[in-house]
């Protein structure tokens, strides 16, 4: 995923609305608030309003209100629920690129990438590669152990903020090579970025940065990322956060409105450290507060976490 230059905040508070209590003291909302279980393959379609709103503690933007208008109606979801996968290349996969800086785009020397076959960053990575003098890499990726044709990446280089990229698909030409750059994240930027804002990244909390696409690949405006945490014993809604969103692909604090731009950015600040999480990405299709995307992704202390939000795949069989 390449992203643009400037990180938000959203600062992310334990749930605290009504339910069974949970760890460390947090309160948690009843379960099953979509009506399924986001555990296991159900779609979760059409969450309604009011089933939202309840989940977060807050009402949902007004629609009617301008900059930016928070309707998804003109992005193309026709293939929600019905995505085909990535599919798993036929061979190992040769990857070229660059390592570029999330705020300056400057070419990065000496960064360590790793590609995994899932977001289990503690288990050996599939291969392991150094970015030369001029900020390029090349890695073969082995693809007989992916799910499907996605991968997991892990950038690091002095001064810089460990940076994961999720979910990313492997699209290679009839050669097996494919080209796609890395991005990483200083530390200057996670500090900078914040004070600028008004705010404060404390220590040992995460980055989430994430892009939203629809079924022909598109940014989509008027999306909204909700988190969800499973301390209560399956994914519950945390309440309780601030969201800053992009505007022309520079952060806008203006209203702090909870909508995408159609850029389709959005960051997540202040996040506490977890297992696993889950993001879902809302959005009104005619009318209807529907999720259009979602992904398990682990909160790691101290690090950025980056996802691209394309539709919800088909249920697996």
């Amino acid at each position: 995923m390449r992203c643009p230059a400037v990180l938000l905040a959203v600062s992310v508070a334990a749930c605290s609305d009504g339910g069974s209590d949970a760890p460390d003291g947090a309160v948690c909302p009843p379960a099953n608030l979509s009506g399924c279980d986001p555990s296991d393959d159900s779609t979760c379609l059409a969450l309604p309003q009011d089933d939202v709103q309840a989940a977060l503690g807050t009402e949902l933007p007004d629609p009617d209100v301008e900059n930016p208008v928070l309707t998804t109606d003109g992005a193309d979801y026709t293939c929600n629920t019905s995505a085909p996968p990535t599919p798993r290349p036929t061979g190992d996969v040769t990857v070229t690129g660059l390592v570029l800086d999330f705020q300056s785009d400057d070419a990065l020397a000496g960064a360590s990438i790793e590609v995994f076959a899932a977001a289990q960053f503690d288990a050996a990575p599939l291969a392991t590669t150094t970015s030369s003098a001029d900020g390029s890499y090349q890695i073969v990726v082995p693809t007989e152990t992916l799910r499907d044709g996605r991968v997991f990446w892990r950038n690091t280089a002095p001064g810089q903020a460990p940076t994961h990229e999720l979910y990313d698909p492997l699209l290679p030409d009839a050669s097996l090579a494919f080209a796609s750059d890395r991005v990483s994240v200083s530390e200057d930027t996670a500090e900078t970025i914040p004070t600028v804002l008004g705010t404060t990244r404390p220590d040992g909390t995460v980055v989430v940065v994430g892009r939203v696409r629809d079924c022909q690949r598109r940014y989509v405006a008027g999306a909204t990322a909700r988190l969800y945490d499973d301390r209560c014993g399956g994914f519950q809604a945390i309440g309780g956060f601030e969201e800053f969103y992009f505007e022309e692909e520079y952060p806008s604090q203006r209203g702090r409105w909870r909508a995408t731009s159609p850029d389709g950015l959005f960051v997540m600040f202040k996040v506490d450290p977890a297992d696993s999480a889950e993001v879902r990405i809302l959005g009104r299709l005619a009318g209807v507060e529907t999720v259009l995307s979602r992904a398990v992704i682990p909160l790691i202390p101290d690090s950025v976490v980056i996802t691209d939000f394309d539709p919800l795949e088909a249920p697996v069989q």
